[in-house]
């Protein structure tokens, strides 16, 4: 059986009716298998009888046998280790050789695989020359590739990509001569096909005598996704070109969507494809890549568990009484970002409580063959439009691979009965059949239920947060192009673009009721209160999710003035270097004292205060008290920022840090304090006429620090910067006399600097 049937009767009984299970192909790291075997390891733990085997060609072997011994192995005690081969109580490894012929291996690079649209069409023609090129060789042994025996196995991602690909092979076929094509057959292989179309494949003298009753034997191209790289065997194939890249399912958390993502592949998946070339006798492997290229790629692929969306698996967990995979032996944790946001969705859809254990529904969703999502559309739909039971299973067979749900379907219609959804099924009552396939879709993805930006924009923004745009005029399918212009639409696939922009692939068009129906849960009422031009203003918003439905002004409360100041206050101060940088209404007197209390507290340290942004910022409650509760946004003064000196010491701030400081003219000129005085050459400068300074030897200091003299001619424009006057004075002094006495000669310029007065005033006034 597969992983997931297996995993479905076990959360069924808890248990299975075998002595032993054998898990195989283990290496591809699918979710499903990962939770099989570490539930089976749990069950292991409490039946001495039961026996595991993990099993596949290509395997980190050492990695499983940690997990599957007696030992304290799994993701949350030490197992993902490089070797658990010496491992106390690791499992024993079991090798067997097969009989494997001889492989030619060749590379055949291509220069761009990928673009931000997936896989080129020009890659998929080379590709497709690969094929071609080895059924055409007329050279090899009998029965290699090259002869009449031999077929061609060729690997791409996904179904696209086979059948455009296939397309290629017989156009160059075709183009090779008639030859050529008759004695080919172009066959495609995925999971898409019918048992009937896939049996083709499998029987092989069958389907080709139909095809080519003249010769039993000929050539065959299988253009096949990873289906054929271990699930199945091909038979026939003596040669393989692989394309080497995988698709896989990749969680973008920032988002909240699941999409498939393609990438290339680990070098142990391209080991395996090439296996299937050497099974009959020798064969030939073209790997569409350089070889430099190919030692690049990841020895072993990304376990699902790190990249995927886990919401199905944390359903799971907690239906095995594990929440959140708490306590499960896992060969990896699950990051926790992911699980996070897994959580979130099962909450929302009701699957677990506020603790994260199961809730009823989510054992029933538990049982359902489908995607939690998909389980509570059914189940909800069911209960909206009871009478349209089969319908609402096919609308959710259409969105899935699932089958049979018609019968579950109408099950759950009788068991609801008059118990259903009575309020909301009174909504309902106005719905069409023809309105199931949206119903569905608005139920099964909720938070992406999704609202047009505005008339002329082609941009929805989801309920859960996210937005997404649908794609340019002329691009996307026929469903996408039915979405556009509609204001409210339930998008069921989204992907990322490689420069991060979302595309809408997929959805249905919805109105407001359905909208309500599906994700009604999410309304809300919320009050914000904000700042603008300097008043807090209020506005009441009724919300669906992260929607905004309406939006009405109000009066703000006091607590409301309180909130919006204080963190308005914050933002403006935190981010400014000084009071001039914040847009406050802040006079001029209220950053010089800023500055002078900043200075001492760099230079002395408590109990000085910290008034940088920051320090400011964390003391808005102080600085505003009293005022912060009213409309308008308080005036930030002097006096406000006096509250934060210390006491007594706050009798000293003058002394210590004056405002201004004596020249020896008798005048008190303002000190000039650095912005931030902890910065890398930040100065406090004195701006003074040269003339006010003669005879002064030592250069003036604040709590240590020489303040930077910018002595002025007497227009005010700087004539020397200095922090040694008394070196000023003995050498430079003597050359800025020479050329400032001829330009102001009413003004004294004494040889002597040290005799002369220091004034203030021009010769004829000292006179």
């Amino acid at each position: 059986m597969t992983p997931g049937v297996l995993l479905r009767r076990l959360l069924r009984d808890g248990d299975i009716d075998a002595s032993a299970v054998v898990i195989d192909e283990v290496h591809e790291r699918g979710l499903d298998t990962d939770l099989v075997l570490a539930m089976v390891r749990d069950l292991r733990d409490i039946r001495d009888d039961l026996r595991i085997v993990a099993m596949s060609a290509t395997v980190d072997a050492p990695k499983f046998a940690a997990l599957l011994g007696d030992g304290s192995a799994g993701a949350g005690a030490g197992a993902g280790s490089a070797s658990g081969a010496g491992l106390a109580g690791a499992a024993p490894i079991v090798a067997a050789e097969a009989e494997m012929y001889p492989l030619d291996i060749r590379y055949a690079p291509f220069p761009k695989r990928l673009d931000a649209r997936g896989v080129t069409d020009d890659f998929l023609r080379h590709v497709a020359g690969q094929a071609v090129g080895l059924v055409a060789s007329d050279t090899g042994a009998a029965g290699a590739p090259g002869s009449t025996n031999g077929d061609v196995l060729v690997f791409l991602p996904g179904v696209r990509e086979v059948e455009r690909c296939a397309g290629y092979i017989e156009a160059q076929l075709g183009a090779a001569g008639s030859g050529a094509a008759t004695n080919v057959e172009v066959l495609t292989l995925h999971g898409r096909q019918t048992s009937e179309e896939q049996d083709r494949v499998f029987r092989r003298a069958s389907s080709a005598s139909l095809a080519h009753p003249a010769s039993p034997h000929p050539r065959r191209i299988i253009v096949s996704t990873s289906i054929a790289e271990s699930s199945v065997t091909v038979p026939g194939v003596r040669a393989v070109v692989d394309a080497c890249l995988t698709r896989g399912p990749r969680l973008d958390v920032a988002r909240g969507f699941s999409g498939l993502v393609t990438t290339s592949c680990a070098q142990s998946s391209a080991n395996q494809r090439a296996g299937r070339a050497g099974r009959e006798g020798p064969g030939v492997v073209v790997r569409c890549v350089s070889q430099s290229e190919f030692s690049s790629f990841p020895a072993w692929p990304a376990p699902e568990i790190a990249v995927a969306d886990l919401t199905q698996a944390m359903l799971d967990a907690a239906a095995w009484g594990t929440p959140r995979m708490e306590g499960l032996k896992l060969l990896d944790a699950p990051p926790a970002h992911h699980t996070d946001a897994a959580l979130s969705v099962l909450a929302g859809l009701g699957a677990i409580d506020d603790a994260g254990a199961i809730t009823d529904l989510g054992r029933t969703l538990a049982t359902l063959p489908v995607h939690p999502r998909m389980g509570r559309a059914l189940l909800a739909a069911t209960e909206l439009m009871p009478g349209h039971a089969e319908k609402v299973a096919r609308a959710v067979e259409k969105l899935t691979d699932a089958r049979g749900l018609a019968r579950i379907a109408r099950e759950h219609a009788s068991a609801s009965g008059s118990s259903g959804r009575r309020g909301q099924a009174a909504s309902a009552s106005d719905l069409l059949p023809s309105d199931i396939p949206a119903l569905v879709t608005a139920l099964a993805w909720p938070d992406f239920v999704g609202r047009r930006r505005d008339e002329a924009s082609d941009e929805y923004l989801f309920t859960g947060g996210t937005a997404a745009t649908l794609p340019g005029l002329g691009s996307g399918s026929a469903q996408v192009t039915a979405l556009r212009g509609h204001e409210w639409i339930a998008a069921s696939e989204i992907t990322r673009q490689s420069h991060g922009r979302a595309l809408i692939r997929a959805g249905e068009p919805i109105d407001t009721c359905i909208a309500m129906l599906a994700a009604g849960h999410l309304a809300r009422t919320e009050t914000a209160a904000f700042v603008e031009d300097g008043r807090v203003r209020a506005r009441e918003r009724e919300l669906l999710g992260a929607i905004e439905l309406s939006s009405r002004q109000i009066k703000p409360t006091p607590d409301q003035c309180v909130s919006a100041n204080t963190a308005w206050l914050r933002e403006a101060l935190g981010a400014a270097t000084s009071l001039a940088d914040a847009p406050l209404t802040a006079p001029a007197d209220t950053e010089a004292l800023r500055r002078r209390m900043a200075f001492a507290h760099v230079h002395r340290g408590n109990p000085w205060p910290d008034v940088s942004g920051a320090g400011l910022a964390a003391a808005v409650e102080v600085l505003f008290a009293g005022d912060l509760e009213k409309a308008s946004v308080p005036r930030l003064d002097s006096e406000r920022i006096k509250r934060l000196l210390p006491w007594p010491e706050a009798s000293d701030f003058d002394a210590l840090v004056p405002e201004r400081m004596q020249v020896p003219s008798g005048s008190r000129i303002r000190l000039e304090y650095p912005a931030d005085p902890a910065e890398e050459g930040a100065q406090i400068v004195l701006a003074v006429k040269l003339q006010e300074c003669f005879g002064l030897a030592e250069t003036p200091q604040v709590l240590g620090v020489p303040v930077t003299m910018h002595l002025l001619s007497p227009a005010g424009r700087p004539l020397a910067v200095t922090q040694d006057l008394s070196s000023f004075w003995n050498g430079p002094y003597s050359q800025v006399r020479a050329e400032m006495r001829g330009r102001y000669p009413k003004h004294p310029w004494p040889e002597n600097p040290w005799e002369e007065p220091a004034t203030a005033r021009t010769k004829r006034r000292k006179a």
